[in-house]
């Protein structure tokens, strides 16, 4: 789950997922939700608002994929995160991988020497 929060809103894309969960979008008006109960993302009076924080969330993923680190599976992570990646092609899901990489590159299990 990725988002981007304005003053009036917040945008959620949910693209993690499995055979059962498929990926989906919520937005709530902060200015008249503010304990997001009602997701507004279907609502075909808030399309523009929608479109809008889509834009938002497109060049967060953006400025993201560019400037983080090259290791810990993140960059597989943030391009599994794009809207318009179909989802045979999206790498991170519940699909299994593999063990996840421990934090620096250190495998599961090894204590690091301090």
């Amino acid at each position: 789950m990725l988002s981007v929060v304005t003053p009036d809103g917040k945008y959620i894309y949910w693209f993690y997922g499995d055979a059962a969960l498929e990926p989906a979008e919520e937005l709530y008006d902060m200015g008249k939700d503010r304990l997001e109960m009602v997701n507004e993302a279907g609502n075909p009076e808030k399309r523009a608002v929608l479109e809008q924080m889509r834009t938002l969330y497109d060049a967060a993923l953006s400025r993201a994929r560019k400037t983080c680190i090259q290791a810990n599976r993140y960059p597989e992570f943030l391009a599994s995160a794009g809207r318009t990646v179909p989802w045979s092609k999206k790498q991170w899901t519940a699909q299994p991988h593999g063990p996840v990489p421990a934090a620096n590159n250190v495998p599961a299990g090894k204590n690091r020497k301090r």
